[in-house]
C-alpha cells in the first residue's frame, strides 16, 4: 500500500482536518456538506516551481486507492492491453475545485488578484487516468488541460507541503487549501476518508452536461427551481394553443 493509500474513517479524519483547516485559515467547514477527504504531502515533482529537478512532469500525481476520491475514464488500449501511447489524453475529464482567499493570505500568496475581492473563487482542474511504470495514476491539475486559477494555487506549494482537498457530497467538486508542512503537527497525512453507500452516491450522467458554444466545452447543466402554473378558462377558448403556440407569459415558467 503505497503512502496515500491510508485509509481512515471519514468522519474522524474530517473533524481532525476541518480543525487544521480552521486554525490556519479561520473557515469552519461542516462534515454533512462534504463525503470524502484527502491529503497528500507534494514532492518536487508534484510542484510547478521545481528547484533543481529536471523532471518535466506538470500534474499532480495521485496513486493507489486515492484515486478513487475522482472520477476518471480508463481507456484499456492504453492503460491496460497495449500501451497505444495515441490515446494518452484521448479523454480528460475537469472538476470544479474551489479556493480561498483566506487560504492564499495564510500561505503568503505573492498576489491575490484573481480573487478581485472576492472571498473564493473557482477553477476547471483535469483529471486524467494514466500507466506509468509503477501502476496506474491519477494525473491531477496539468497545466495545459486545467484553468489559470489552478495553476497559481499550485505555485504557491513548495515541497513537502500538502494538499487538501475536500470532496463536497454527491458533487463533482472540491475545495483545495494548501497547508505549509511546518503547520502539520500531529494531523495525518497522505491519507483518505470516504463515506461509502448509496446515500452518497455521486451521479456522474452525460444527460446532466450541455455543451457551451462560449467554451467550446461540456458544462454542467444549472438546476434551478420551478413553478407550477394553472391556466384556466371555459373550455374551447384556446388554452392549449396559446401555451403551445402563442408564447404566453407564463409559458416559461412550465
Amino acid at each position: 500500500m503505497s503512502s496515500s493509500d491510508k485509509v481512515r474513517d471519514f468522519e474522524e479524519y474530517f473533524q481532525q482536518v476541518a480543525a487544521k483547516v480552521k486554525d490556519i485559515s479561520g473557515l469552519n467547514l461542516s462534515s454533512d456538506k462534504y463525503d470524502s477527504v484527502f491529503t497528500k504531502s507534494l514532492r518536487t515533482t508534484n510542484l510547478l516551481n521545481k528547484q533543481g529537478s529536471t523532471s518535466k512532469q506538470s500534474h499532480i500525481a495521485i496513486t493507489g486507492k486515492s484515486r478513487d476520491i475522482f472520477p476518471y475514464i480508463n481507456i484499456a488500449s492504453y492503460t491496460d492491453v497495449d500501451g497505444d501511447n495515441a490515446f494518452k489524453s484521448f479523454y480528460v475529464l475537469k472538476v470544479k475545485m474551489t479556493f480561498y482567499l483566506s487560504n492564499f493570505e495564510y500561505a503568503k500568496a505573492p498576489s491575490v488578484d484573481i480573487f478581485a475581492g472576492k472571498s473564493s473563487v473557482d477553477a476547471g482542474v483535469s483529471v486524467k487516468l494514466s500507466r506509468p511504470n509503477n501502476g496506474p495514476q491519477i494525473e491531477l491539475g496539468n497545466t495545459t488541460q486545467s484553468d489559470e486559477n489552478s495553476r497559481v494555487f499550485r505555485e504557491l506549494f513548495d515541497e513537502g507541503d500538502v494538499l487538501v482537498l475536500l470532496k463536497r457530497k454527491k458533487q463533482l467538486h472540491y475545495d483545495a487549501f494548501i497547508l505549509r508542512k511546518d503547520d502539520v503537527g500531529d494531523l495525518p497525512i497522505d491519507c483518505i476518508g470516504m463515506l461509502k453507500g448509496k446515500t452518497v452516491t455521486t451521479l456522474v450522467d452525460e444527460d446532466s452536461f450541455e455543451f457551451s458554444s462560449q467554451t467550446g466545452q461540456d458544462i454542467p447543466k444549472a438546476v434551478t427551481g420551478g413553478k407550477n402554473v394553472i391556466f384556466y378558462g371555459a373550455p374551447g377558448t384556446g388554452k392549449s394553443y396559446g401555451i403551445k403556440y402563442l408564447n404566453f407569459p407564463h409559458q416559461k415558467e412550465l
